[in-house]
């Protein structure tokens, strides 16, 4: 048996969507500060947390594949017409059904440490029924405009933050809403990114989209203030977990603090390249990837690594072991990758300040 044959036809065809955009597309993953600040919240650092937290991303990196992974099954004959790449070109009804089966089934067992907490069956239950329809028939609600990206949002980002809390039992009302009031806006950005991208595409096959819908310049203007009120919703969760560290953790304030100071400090930098540079969309749009500037670090980077690793530093003192995660955490985002750190706009910046 050729492996890595299997490897390229098999595992990193199905698996590994469009370059293994389930790690990068993730709301979990995106979002996994989540788990440290609910290890913070019930003080448990035991190794018995690190594994369900290991079985919950299992869980949502399976069930995200399986989201993918109908999408591409029901939009085999659109995307043909886009000239855009579908994982199953090629494949027959039965083995694209046997393929999104079988992902659906391994996601099921990684479910099951976590039915038996209150609201997880249900809420997984309506995600399913979420993600199944959102691009088959009869309901198939990508196609359904405004409502149809508010019912993406949901599925892809909001009810899987739910998912979470409800497996790990969070207790935290102003916090818990905070962080869904971020994950909301987040997704939203997200998904108007993408529906911008595809705009031409959408419209010249009659693709009913919020964006054609609602037309490009409408939603460029709805996406510039989206991107500005993410801003001001990670502020809120970082304000908010600044008081409760030091209130219910008695956490020295500057280790509170820490976070939002940073943040600040980068969001006032954010603002003054504005002034010089424009807030027009294409300045401000932090999903340029192929330019990693202060917006990306501010809407990207700063979520998705920075403060991960830093709340992951503290638990790591808690317990050696979370420092594997850490590790782990820093491979996925190469961070020991000097070509890559030096491309990043803190990178950039030192660098450029003659720090070598």
């Amino acid at each position: 048996m050729n492996l890595s044959r299997v490897y390229d036809n098999s595992i990193r065809r199905y698996l590994g969507w469009r370059n293994w955009a389930v790690f990068y597309y993730n709301s979990i993953l995106e979002n996994v500060f989540i788990f440290f600040i609910i290890a913070l919240a019930r003080q448990d650092f035991s190794d018995t947390f690190l594994l369900q937290m290991l079985a919950f991303i299992l869980f949502s990196l399976f069930s995200t594949t399986y989201g993918y992974l109908i999408n591409d099954f029901a939009d085999r004959k659109l995307d043909a017409l886009h000239g855009k790449p579908n994982t199953f070109h090629g494949d027959g009804n039965l083995k694209a059904l046997v393929v999104v089966a079988g992902v659906l089934l391994v996601s099921v067992v990684c479910a099951l440490p976590f039915v038996q907490k209150p609201w997880f069956s249900e809420l997984w239950a309506l995600w399913f029924f979420m993600a199944t329809f959102y691009s088959l028939p009869p309901f198939r609600f990508k196609e359904k405009g405004r409502i149809g990206l508010v019912l993406v949002v949901f599925a892809q980002r909001v009810i899987p933050a739910l998912i979470l809390f409800a497996a790990f039992e969070f207790h935290q009302p102003l916090l818990l809403i905070a962080l869904l009031n971020f994950v909301l806006v987040k997704g939203f950005n997200s998904d108007i990114h993408h529906q911008l991208e595809d705009y031409e595409n959408d419209r010249r096959t009659g693709t009913r989209t919020s964006a054609v819908e609602l037309g490009k310049e409408r939603l460029e203007r709805l996406f510039r203030f989206a991107l500005y009120y993410e801003r001001v919703a990670l502020f809120l969760v970082l304000l908010l977990l600044g008081q409760w560290t030091v209130n219910f953790l008695n956490w020295h304030p500057v280790l509170s603090f820490l976070p939002l100071g940073t943040y600040s400090t980068v969001l006032f930098a954010a603002g003054f390249r504005e002034m010089r540079r424009g807030s027009r969309v294409q300045h401000i749009n932090p999903f340029k990837y192929a330019e990693k500037d202060i917006f990306q670090f501010l809407h990207l980077a700063f979520p998705h690594v920075v403060l991960p690793l830093y709340f992951l530093s503290i638990i790591s003192i808690k317990n050696w072991h979370y420092f594997i995660f850490l590790i782990i955490l820093a491979v996925v985002y190469r961070l020991f990758d000097v070509k890559v750190l030096k491309s990043t706009f803190i990178g950039k910046l030192i660098f450029k300040q003659g720090f070598k």
